[in-house]
């Protein structure tokens, strides 16, 4: 992008490819962390509702609207 605003600028300030490497590790952790916190609470969820007197009517009822979309 530097050549687009000097066309006579000798360094090119594109990212190397370490640093497109940490950058893609910080997002793949990142995307992991988040995908944990929401596993956790759906296992919470799940938990809970298999506590319930009811869980088969309320699991039943959640597959059947689950089959719909």
């Amino acid at each position: 992008m530097s050549r687009v605003h000097d066309p006579d600028a000798d360094s090119c300030d594109c990212p190397i490819l370490a640093e497109e490497l940490v950058a893609a590790l910080y997002d793949r952790d990142a995307a992991q962390r988040s995908y944990q916190g929401l596993r956790e609470w759906t296992d919470g969820v799940i938990t809970a509702v298999h506590a319930h007197p009811d869980s088969k009517k309320i699991m039943k009822a959640a597959a059947g609207r689950a089959g719909r979309r």
